[in-house]
Order: structure tokens, then C-alpha cells, then sequence
């Protein structure tokens, strides 16, 4: 069975500190939960890289919070898109889509060299504005499909 969504779910959060996140000893940020598409979902954002962008690069992931803890027999298919914003003014953004089938096994998706840190920490690139960082979420709900056990 599958269940269309028409409208796509935009989203804006803003992390405030970021120098904690950068000098500090957490490896992940979670951000707090929000819906599309009647699901649950969140951002997570190691600061300092995750996997092949440890150390060189922030990775960023868009994590379904109702695939993680579902049953086995359920998946969503989201197109979704992951932006940080550049604060000075808006002709440049670093910017990732994708088209991804979230299940419990693979509940979160996203790009481990999503900004390189020199990026990021370049003012005259705008990314990050008196310790702020706006990162843009939008989320479609394409399909939901539920496999009979």
C-alpha cells in the first residue's frame, strides 16, 4: 500500500553556540523533532565529521524518527533537501538533496562531507554569523509502503 503527500514540509533551524559544538567534546548535535508528512523527523549534525568527513568536514543527516522505532514491515520514501545558509547574503549556499527510502535499518541519510570546516568557519563566506548557523530542511513525503508480514 502506498499514500502520496502533496505538499513538501520547510523547515529553518538555527544553532545557536556553534564554537561550543566546534571546541566541544559531544560528537553529534540532535535537533529537536519536528513533522512532515504526518512523520517525525530531526537533523543530526556532527560538528566534526562523521565517518569519511571526520576531522575535515561537518556531516549532516536527516533522521526518521518514526522509521528508527517502526516496525520492520514499514518504509517512507522522502525526497528532501539539506541547506546551510549563507547569512551575509544569499547568493551563495552549501546545498545537498536526495531521494531515500527510510526504514529501520536505514532511518537516517545525509552527507558525511557536507561542508568542509574551513568552509564553514570562513567569514566571508557567510555561513556562520555571530555563532549562528541556519540550516533549511525541506522534506516530501512521497510514498509510505507497509509489507504484509
Amino acid at each position: 500500500m502506498e499514500r502520496r503527500e502533496a505538499h513538501p514540509s520547510h523547515f529553518l533551524l538555527k544553532i545557536e553556540s556553534v564554537s561550543l559544538l566546534l571546541d566541544g567534546t559531544d560528537e553529534k548535535y540532535e535537533s529537536m523533532e519536528f513533522q512532515a508528512g504526518d512523520h517525525k523527523w530531526r537533523i543530526d549534525l556532527y560538528p566534526k565529521g562523521n565517518g569519511e568527513g571526520k576531522g575535515n568536514s561537518v556531516s549532516v543527516y536527516l533522521n526518521s524518527v518514526d522509521a528508527k522505532s517502526s516496525a520492520h514491515n514499514k518504509k517512507v520514501k522522502a525526497n528532501f533537501s539539506l541547506c546551510i545558509k549563507n547569512q551575509v547574503n544569499d547568493k551563495h549556499k552549501e546545498h545537498h538533496a536526495s531521494d531515500h527510502w527510510f526504514s529501520s535499518s536505514t532511518f537516517d541519510w545525509g552527507w558525511p562531507r557536507f561542508i568542509p570546516l574551513d568552509d564553514l568557519n570562513d567569514p566571508i563566506k557567510g555561513f556562520l554569523v555571530k555563532d549562528l548557523c541556519t540550516i533549511e530542511v525541506e522534506i516530501l513525503v512521497k510514498a509510505v509502503s507497509c509489507v504484509p508480514k
